[in-house]
């Protein structure tokens, strides 16, 4: 999504580089160049013109435009992606979300929070009455076949409920989470940021609604590692974001982060060692709030 957007062709012009949209050792839908890699003398090097990939039909080198560039430039990582960004467009082609005026939200019947719901949010060290409160989380009934036994969360964009997930607080579902079907939201779910109505300046992006009720305001959550441009939209607005996904997940935040620095001027990835964000004890989420949030510009 970041690197997509890079005008390579431009880059090469301006670079007095030789490239070749077709021909003899150019794949479709790539232009190919002389590879820097290897004792090339003709136009090995692929790079596919949509997702901004290498690869030479030669020496075998491959990657994404990152690693041509810091080959090219003689450069580091950071100075590639500086680079880079000289050439992307900082516009998204995503909007900001409109509530369907056309429908109305369908949602599960729900009661206040039930005595084995507020017992499993104490077991995940969350304080019930904080999150009914706060989240306007409910119990979906225990007689409903489809919803039984889960926590509604609702999605809020400018104060209203647009969407919702359900969290099973079994722990034996094949599905930790439900959500709303989209024909029946009044916007896409995965054109929502949870808690994005609590973001100003500084945004801290998680995977989960769970990681979210853990570290507070001013804390979006993307409803899993995969994203969508409606998402990073939403974002728009934002002078530094920092990423903070569970462990295991570093190729995806870096992504994500590469994503946003097309837009926000600071970025900065945090990759945890073990567990996710919603496990972090109260000592540790107080350190990166104040990290985070106390900065002085």
């Amino acid at each position: 999504m970041f690197l997509e957007n890079m005008d390579i062709e431009k880059y090469f012009d301006d670079k007095g580089i030789v490239y070749h949209p077709e021909g003899k050792n150019v794949g479709k839908g790539y232009i190919g160049i002389q590879c820097p890699f290897c004792a090339d003398k003709s136009n090995h090097l692929n790079i596919h013109l949509d997702y901004k990939t290498i690869k030479c039909w030669r020496c075998s080198e491959k990657g994404t435009i990152i690693k041509l560039i810091m080959k090219l430039e003689q450069c580091s990582y950071n100075k590639a992606i500086d680079k880079i960004k000289l050439y992307t467009k900082r516009e998204l082609k995503g909007t900001q979300p409109e509530i369907r005026k056309d429908r109305s939200l369908l949602v599960p019947y729900t009661v206040p929070l039930l005595y084995e719901h507020k017992k499993y949010l104490e077991s995940r060290g969350f304080a019930p009455d904080y999150i009914e409160e706060c989240f306007l989380v409910s119990s979906t009934l225990p007689s409903d076949p489809l919803y039984r036994f889960r926590i509604l969360v609702p999605v809020i964009f400018k104060k209203r409920i647009v969407s919702w997930v359900a969290r099973d607080v079994t722990g034996v579902s094949n599905k930790r989470y439900i959500a709303c079907a989209n024909e029946h939201s009044l916007i896409p779910i995965k054109h929502c940021l949870y808690n994005i109505d609590t973001v100003k300046d500084v945004a801290v992006i998680v995977e989960g609604v769970t990681d979210v009720w853990n570290l507070g305001d001013g804390v979006v959550a993307t409803f899993g590692t995969s994203y969508t441009v409606e998402q990073l939209a939403l974002l728009r607005h934002v002078r530094r974001a920092f990423i903070l996904f569970d462990s295991g997940a570093e190729e995806l935040g870096e992504r994500l982060t590469q994503d946003l620095s097309t837009f926000v001027p600071e970025t900065k990835l945090y990759v945890l060692d073990q567990g996710d964000p919603g496990e972090l004890c109260k000592d540790h989420v107080r350190q990166f709030r104040n990290m985070v949030f106390s900065k002085i510009y």
